[in-house]
């Protein structure tokens, strides 16, 4: 059974990747921020084995790389990056972003994953391993004004920036160390479900051209495509957004 490493696994996508990896077989170490979210997690999944829980600061560096060479070490080959930094102060009254608002979402998109990278191709191991991050499709195309009751505060400049950081990152890591046993990949996935209010849903559905947003049953098929299969899939940014970069 492949162990995985989840990071950002107490979020709405995050639950619903630990619940299915567990279904799939996989032992999954979740990790998320906070003892709060560490204690839901491991209510939520009391009693089963194939599942562990990790509150941890991902951003302090050693502490994360120090986590990151335990868990390799004790198998895990695969690591899904979903963590974001989530900051409601991020945009201020005049729709600007402060310019460390922009390098906190930076650093969070692009450093775990860089540093997951580097534990996985230094382990000790023939094994391939994988990485996915998980992006979106706002890291391809802008988002549209039009959407959003107040587009600069509802939509921060930082996250696509960010989420097409990590695009491009998945080529570099692809390019530079699918040689050495590690295939890197990225999901951008349109709007989910559940948390946006009827009139932005209704707005989204007039433009998306499958007419919906994503719900939780779309999510983790690209996942297990991308950490099943063979090493020629690499450098890949997998569109899950029901058509919306097509148009």
């Amino acid at each position: 059974m492949k162990k995985v490493i989840l990071l950002g696994a107490s979020g709405k996508i995050g639950r619903v990747l630990c619940a299915e990896l567990v279904r799939d077989g996989f032992h999954v170490v979740g990790v998320c921020r906070s003892r709060e979210s560490e204690s839901a997690l491991r209510t939520a999944f009391e009693g089963t084995e194939a599942f562990e829980a990790f509150a941890l600061d991902i951003l302090d560096r050693g502490e994360f790389a120090a986590f990151l060479k335990t868990q390799v070490q004790a198998g895990a080959d695969a690591i899904i990056h979903n963590a974001r930094a989530l900051d409601p102060e991020a945009i201020g009254a005049n729709g600007w972003s402060p310019p460390e608002k922009l390098i906190q979402e930076f650093e969070m998109a692009c450093v775990p994953a860089y540093l997951s990278a580097q534990a996985l191709v230094e382990a000790p191991t023939e094994s391939q391993k994988r990485l996915v991050l998980i992006s979106s499709m706002y890291g391809v195309v802008a988002p549209p004004h039009q959407l959003y009751d107040n587009f600069h505060k509802e939509s921060p400049v930082q996250y696509g920036v960010a989420k097409a950081a990590q695009v491009h990152l998945a080529k570099e890591l692809a390019s530079r160390y699918g040689r050495h046993g590690l295939a890197t990949n990225a999901i951008c996935y349109g709007g989910v479900a559940g948390r946006a209010s009827g009139a932005f849903l209704e707005r989204y559905e007039k433009v998306a051209p499958n007419g919906r947003m994503l719900v939780d049953a779309d999510l983790y098929e690209p996942v297990s495509f991308l950490l099943k299969a063979s090493d020629s899939v690499l450098g890949h940014s997998l569109m899950v957004e029901g058509g919306w970069t097509s148009t």
